[in-house]
């Protein structure tokens, strides 16, 4: 081999390392960051759910409240109807709820507080049927009776908060990780090459 050959042959060398480690290392950002975009498409998804169960059972609740003011206006099976349609739509937003719990280890915290709402949830919807049962004979005790569905109520939307907030620090904490990673992988790689 030519002496020229040998020369150039160290820093050809050198030079594909250096360009194999900026090769993984790229390929490895892509997957973090890939793995960083899906945890927070499944964060958003979690937060949009919230959102729409917290808008629903507003609404469920200020129908309560309508239903136990108007009462008198209403014939039986108007009222039958709708205490059934109450029990269907909490257990409808319970369900919603639930999907939100999640499957990892990460989501221990999440799976307490959603199995907390889902208990808030079935004493209001026995609470709020009760005023409902109770208004059909006398509105003033119906609207009486709605203090205890309030305090429900109440400590459903603080929950939800809760998890919001839950939510929220998890997404923090998951970012500040993968930052992390990725500092400690493109040290570790620029120290190999």
């Amino acid at each position: 081999m030519k002496l020229g050959t040998k020369l150039l042959l160290a820093p050809l060398l050198t030079g594909l390392i250096a360009l194999a480690g900026g090769g993984l290392n790229a390929a490895l950002m892509a997957r973090q960051s890939a793995a960083s975009a899906d945890a927070f498409r499944t964060d958003l998804d979690k937060l949009r759910t919230i959102t729409q169960v917290e808008e629903q059972l507003g609404q469920l609740h200020a129908g309560v409240y309508r239903t136990v003011a108007l009462i008198g206006s209403m014939d039986e099976p108007a009222i039958k109807t709708f205490r059934t349609e109450l029990k269907r739509q909490v257990d409808g937003v319970a369900k919603a709820v639930s999907a939100v719990a999640g499957t990892t280890d990460r989501d221990e915290g999440l799976r307490k507080q959603v199995d907390q709402i889902s208990g808030h949830l079935q004493r209001y919807v026995q609470q709020a049927d009760n005023a409902v049962d109770m208004a059909s004979v006398d509105p003033n005790t119906g609207a009486v009776s709605m203090q205890s569905a309030d305090q429900s109520f109440k400590a459903v939307s603080k929950t939800m908060t809760d998890i919001v907030a839950l939510i929220d620090s998890q997404a923090v904490a998951a970012t500040a990780a993968s930052s992390q990673r990725a500092g400690w992988q493109t040290l570790a790689l620029l120290l190999a090459s």
